[in-house]
């Protein structure tokens, strides 16, 4: 956009001036864009005219040479004679100008065409197409749709944007905040509707993040190397491959390729002095097993290493959570590193549990038990995202890609102390081939799928010391616990079967086997992301399973879920499901057209907690089945989330009336949390009845799901 020494127009909504030359003082999103500007400019205020003196309120701009009368409600008018008054937020300031512009439009253009909405400024030579949602087009020709934020994009730039403005300017000065969205000359939204500029992923975010703690590349003395505290150690030191290191050390002298990784936990990158580099201590949090190797030649036979400092990349100040990410991706990368692990993986996990709860001893993971708390359980979650490259993507948030791929090992990392301590003994001893029966693999999570969550720890615990004192068959337990789960399995379907039967609400022919079968799940440790599920549906959340009550308990447990305009309780069905009393076939549905039903649920690992509604739009009788459509929102209702522990599950229900067959249409139109409704159904088998409480207060918002 180019920028003109003087301009006729408003730019309304945090937009920055962009004339070659600025003067006065702008407050409360002020513009500025005349050449020469006199005044003070007050609540969205923006005077353009070549000589403008006075005082201008209330989202007034006057933009003539010469204009009379009143400029009332946010009106400017641009013309060069204009008199009479102007009412509705509207500006115009071309000397042609077609279309109808709405709600605070600003069109600057010479020759602008078609229609405007929501606190847009066009400002190219020629644009066509609908802009919406604060958005401002920066190039000489653009088409399409723009969502988001306001991207001023003048040659020069100063002061500060704020409120989610991006300035991409040649030269610009000053301060940018809040929400940053695109910078560059073309832009582009994605599908869920949240603009972001290519550069803004959780992955480049924590690579920036990396880089401000970054000094350099120093050499660095052996003797000021230290080992990282038991809070940023990746792994325990293995004293055979550090027995390794040392014959290649000493074999080359101590010549080696090898980079170290140091950091400096209590520096900051203000005060680290590189020029003395040689009166700090560093923790060496890639390429520690070297550490040791390289210290133990010189303290036992120094005459046969010919260094005496290594070459290392240098962090002040990392955060934990990036110093392992730090240290585990040099260990990726480098040929002599150990690999990584089951073990220390899950040990690496579990620290990082313990220092979010603020214990300061490593010998606290194996004697206290693992902190509860949600809110020291999030903040965990979150640095395992960091730490693990759970990064996300545009169709999966951070947490649920950890959730994805580390499901068992995150399980496995805060089981209480007794059969914390039984794992690390299974651990060691499968690594050295003693536990009978065992497989020739290396140690996985998914080996561990014998310590049911269901189980009560007494039972897992005595099953690791029967593994671990060679008196049980791994393979004997292993198939043991697969048939018990099996088991389990089909005794829930038969009692939701016989329950949906005797309830008059549906029969065991509505259920179908296949679609119900859980795909096996060793643990979600190697599972693939959203994007790889099948329409069918995909893989039940193992974790879960030890929250799944009996069913026939929740339709008390939630009668209050529902409050209806008047402050009373709406009606929902008090059958108990554990009744043995035959009833007869219902002669009409309890359900009507245009009948409400709620499902209490959560997404995103817990995160977003909101009730789901449906109406109810045809009933088939004959076939005991219901058309609904679904909705995210219902305002003015008070919902209430119903006590369940589960990360994400949501009701039985769905299944039920579609007989297994849940046929999504998705449409372009469909809030965010919509599709992550729909990757949360196909993710997770539907496998929990939940409570449905009708009511007949049609306030259901207009976007929903159709379901057939």
């Amino acid at each position: 956009m180019e920028a003109f020494s003087s301009k006729n127009g408003k730019e309304l909504f945090d937009v920055t001036a962009s004339t070659s030359q600025q003067k006065g003082k702008h407050r409360s999103d002020v513009t500025a864009s005349t050449t020469q500007q006199m005044g003070k400019h007050r609540g969205d205020v923006t005077p353009t005219t070549t000589q403008q003196k006075g005082k201008h309120r209330g989202d007034v701009t006057a933009s003539t040479s010469q204009q009379k009368g009143s400029d009332r409600g946010g009106f400017t008018p641009s013309t060069t004679q204009q008199k009479g008054k102007h009412r509705g937020d509207v500006t115009a300031s071309t000397s042609q100008q077609k279309g109808g512009g709405r709600g605070d439009v600003t069109a600057s253009t010479s020759q602008q065409k078609g229609g405007g909405r929501g606190d847009v400024t066009p400002s190219t030579s020629q644009q066509k197409g609908s802009d919406r949602g604060d958005v401002t087009p920066t190039t000489t020709q653009q088409k399409g749709k723009h969502r988001g934020d306001v991207t001023p994009t003048t040659t020069q730039q100063k002061g500060s944007d704020r409120d989610g403005v991006t300035p991409s300017t040649t030269q610009q000065k000053g301060s940018d905040r809040g929400d940053v969205t695109a910078s560059t000359s073309q832009q582009s939204t994605n599908k869920r509707g949240d603009l972001t500029a290519q550069k803004t992923t959780a992955e480049e975010e924590a690579m920036a993040a990396i880089k401000r703690h970054y000094m350099g590349a120093f050499d660095i003395p052996i003797k000021r190397l230290v080992e990282p505290a038991w809070k940023r150690l990746v792994r325990a030191a293995d004293p055979q491959h550090v027995s390794n290191l040392k014959q290649r050390f000493i074999a080359s002298s101590g010549q080696m390729t090898t980079v170290l990784i140091g950091n400096i936990p209590e520096m900051t990158t203000e005060h680290y002095d590189r020029t003395r580099v040689d009166r700090y201590r560093y923790e060496v949090i890639g390429g520690n097993h070297t550490r040791i190797a390289l210290q133990e030649i010189l303290r036992d036979t120094p005459e046969k290493l010919d260094v005496a400092s290594v070459h290392m990349h240098i962090y002040c100040g990392l955060p934990d959570d990036l110093a392992k990410r730090v240290g585990m991706a040099h260990n990726n990368v480098m040929n002599y590193s150990k690999p990584e692990t089951t073990l220390d993986q899950l040990i690496s996990m579990r620290a990082s549990l313990y220092n979010k709860a603020g214990f300061t001893r490593a010998g606290d993971m194996s004697s206290v038990e693992p902190p509860a708390e949600k809110k020291t359980k999030d903040a965990w979650k979150e640095g395992l995202a960091v730490m693990l490259r759970c990064d996300g993507d545009e169709e999966t948030k951070p947490r649920k890609q950890l959730n994805n791929r580390h499901r068992r090992s995150i399980s496995l990392a805060e089981m209480p102390c007794a059969v914390w301590n039984g794992i690390t003994e299974f651990a060691k001893k499968w690594e050295e081939r003693r536990i009978l029966g065992q497989k020739k693999t290396e140690l996985k999570p998914t080996h561990l799928g014998f310590l049911d969550d269901d189980d009560e720890t007494a039972k897992q615990v005595s099953t690791l010391q029967g593994l671990n004192n060679g008196e049980l068959d791994y393979k004997e337990v292993m198939q043991t616990s697969e048939a018990n789960k099996s088991e389990k399995k089909k005794n829930k379907q038969k009692m939701k079967a016989a329950a949906l039967q005797k309830d008059g609400d549906g029969g065991a022919e509505e259920l179908d086997p296949e679609g119900a079968k859980n795909d096996k799940n060793d643990g979600g440790d190697d599972e693939s992301d959203l994007g790889g599920l099948e329409p069918e549906g995909a893989k039940k959340d193992n974790d879960d399973r030890g929250d799944e009550d009996a069913d026939v308990d929740l339709q008390t447990e939630n009668r209050n879920l529902l409050a209806n305009e008047d402050g009373t309780l709406d009606k929902i069905r008090t059958s108990n499901k554990r009744k043995s009393s035959e009833q007869e076939p219902p002669s009409e549905s309890q359900y009507k057209a245009d009948d409400f039903v709620v499902v209490p649920g959560n997404v995103n690992d817990g995160d977003d907690i909101e009730a789901w509604f449906g109406r109810v739009v045809s009933v088939n009788l004959a076939q005991k089945k219901l058309r609904l459509v679904w909705s995210t929102q219902a305002s003015g209702l008070d919902v209430q989330q119903a006590r369940y522990n589960t990360r994400a599950h949501f009701v039985d229900f769905l299944r039920r009336r579609t007989a297994g067959k849940i046929a999504w249409q998705m449409d372009g139109s469909l809030l965010n949390n919509s599709l992550q409704f729909t990757y949360f159904c196909l993710q997770y088998r539907i496998h929990r009845s939940w409570p449905l409480a009708t009511f007949h207060t049609p306030r259901c918002a207009v976007k929903y799901f159709p379901i057939c």
